[in-house]
């Protein structure tokens, strides 16, 4: 059989660009990158008010408190990590920035990925909702709190305490997964990052994840999980009722509607869910392997300090288009019509 030289030329090319992709991925796999110190209290809060500038955010006009105090409070919330169990290394995102592990510029994974609102205007957190290690004297590291569902950008404008937003947490969640298995991994060994890298890799794989939107309702076994806990913590030890406790299946919900449900003391869109407080975050904090006892003796108390320094003093912002009064008022009158019985759950 004649052999075409040309086609045993291009073979060996070939050949030999595979094994330099392999080599060069498995040179980029092992490459250590240095740990980034986590900025200090007083560099985060020294930009905050700056950073905050330009994001639609409506306090109470009553509220008697001066605006140094109110920002002070609003940054204590923003920046809340409720002294997390997991954690992801910003080693993790410089690693990914050189390897392209996961596909894509920070900006185009945040926005458009995951869900996550940019925070354009604070040079040290990247996005609304990711809370850093500030003045741990340690290598930076990030959780997430209640923000990442609870700011949206709509039209290129940023709202405060926003709600019935997308956050692709099954995206995110496979993504960390991604970036912190075995074969990834020990780029961060023999720095102080890779026990961190290694637990939040243990914890992304022991927890569900889903896609969260306005149309899958945000379902999470999480939500009814806390609830029924807490209850039975104060109750004896026995079950609640389905009226107690709530389906557990909503909208993610403005911040700001805590005020509209403070006299019937029943949270989320659907109204299931109530008691003297709001304690949506203690739920999701279970996904990040926290224990019940660290919900009742950390996160539950720093979630009603919060309803009393932010939530309850939230309004919603202006609506910020023209509004067809006829069409309104037409839709008002079946929302709260026996007919329909939206306001039964939703008033």
């Amino acid at each position: 059989m004649e052999v075409n030289p040309m086609s045993n030329r291009a073979y060996s090319v070939a050949v030999a660009a595979l094994a330099i992709l392999v080599s060069a991925i498995g040179a980029l796999a092992s490459r250590h990158v240095p740990p980034t110190l986590a900025m200090s209290e007083a560099e985060l809060a020294a930009g905050f008010a700056r950073a905050m500038a330009d994001v639609v955010l409506e306090w109470d006009p009553s509220d008697p408190r001066s605006e140094a105090e109110r920002m002070a409070v609003l940054h204590d919330f923003v920046y809340e990590t409720y002294d997390a169990s997991a954690w992801i290394p910003q080693s993790l995102f410089d690693a990914n920035a050189i390897t392209q592990t996961i596909v894509g510029d920070a900006d185009a994974i945040v926005r458009d990925q995951v869900g996550l609102v940019p925070w354009d205007d604070n040079p040290l957190v990247p996005a609304f909702g990711m809370a850093p290690n500030a003045g741990s004297g340690s290598s930076l590291l990030w959780t997430v709190n209640c923000l990442v569902c609870h700011t949206a950008e709509i039209d290129g404008v940023t709202y405060f305490g926003a709600g019935a937003k997308t956050f692709d947490d099954l995206w995110l969640g496979e993504a960390l997964k991604t970036l912190t298995n075995d074969r990834w991994l020990g780029r961060l060994e023999g720095t102080a990052d890779y026990d961190v890298a290694r637990d939040a890799w243990r914890i992304l794989s022991t927890h569900h994840h889903d896609k969260i939107d306005s149309r899958t309702r945000a379902r999470s076994t999480a939500f009814a999980a806390s609830h029924v806990e807490l209850y039975m913590r104060t109750h004896d030890n026995r079950m609640p009722s389905v009226e107690d406790v709530g389906r557990g299946d909503v909208k993610t919900p403005p911040l700001w509607h805590t005020v509209a449900k403070m006299p019937a003391a029943r949270w989320y869109s659907d109204g299931s869910f109530h008691g003297a407080y709001p304690l949506m975050a203690s739920s999701m904090e279970l996904e990040k392997d926290r224990p019940f006892d660290d919900l009742v003796d950390v996160v539950i108390p720093r979630i009603q300090q919060q309803f009393d320094d932010v939530l309850q003093y939230l309004r919603p912002p202006p609506y910020p288009y023209e509004i067809d009064r006829e069409l309104a008022e037409r839709g008002r009158v079946l929302f709260e019509s026996s007919e329909v019985g939206c306001a039964r759950c939703h008033g």
